[in-house]
C-alpha cells in the first residue's frame, strides 16, 4: 500500500462529528433487542442530534464516517451490539454488529459495533443492546461506556 499524502484543510471546509455517552432508557433493558435512546451531548459541530429524537445521529452532511456503539452490559452471559441505517426500530438495514459471547460478574463485557461508509444527507443510524439467552432485565454500566458517535471521514 503506497503512502498518500493527508487532505489539505481549508477555508470552508466541513468537519462533522457528533459523541453521546449517557444512555437515557436502556436501564433494565429486556433481553430482547433494544433501541439506545441518549441523554448527553459531548459535541457536535453539525446538529446531527435533537432530544427531539433521541435515539437518533442524523447526518447533515453527506460523507464517509466512521460510526461505533459501545456499551457494557453488566453480569450479560452474551451480548451483542448493532447500529441501523435509516431504521427507528430493531428490522431495518443493519450496518454494524458486534458479538461478545462471555461475561458474567467478574467480566462485565464491552460490547462494540462498528463501521466506515458513506450517508446521504438526511440518512440516520439508531445503535440497539441485545441479550442472547437470558430472560429478564440488565443494567448497562456507565464507567467507559457507553458511546454512540459518528465522526466525518471525507467526502
Amino acid at each position: 500500500m503506497a503512502w498518500t499524502n493527508p487532505p489539505t484543510i481549508a477555508t470552508g471546509d466541513v468537519y462533522t462529528s457528533a459523541l453521546f455517552n449517557t444512555i437515557t432508557v436502556a436501564a433494565n433493558y429486556p433481553a430482547s433487542e433494544t433501541v439506545l435512546t441518549w441523554g448527553t451531548e459531548d459535541f457536535d459541530t453539525d446538529s446531527m442530534f435533537t432530544t427531539t429524537a433521541p435515539s437518533k445521529i442524523t447526518f447533515n452532511t453527506a460523507g464517509k464516517y466512521f460510526v461505533a456503539v459501545n456499551v457494557r452490559p453488566q453480569n450479560s452471559s452474551r451480548s451483542q451490539a448493532s447500529i441501523f441505517l435509516n431504521s427507528t426500530t430493531t428490522t431495518g438495514t443493519r450496518v454494524a454488529f458486534g458479538d461478545v459471547p462471555i461475561g458474567g460478574a467478574a467480566s462485565d463485557p464491552l460490547v462494540t459495533a462498528w463501521t466506515v461508509r458513506s450517508f446521504s444527507a438526511g440518512d440516520f443510524i439508531t445503535a440497539t443492546i441485545n441479550r442472547v439467552g437470558t430472560t429478564g432485565t440488565e443494567n448497562i454500566i456507565g464507567e467507559a461506556a457507553p458511546v454512540f458517535l459518528a465522526q466525518w471521514a471525507g467526502g
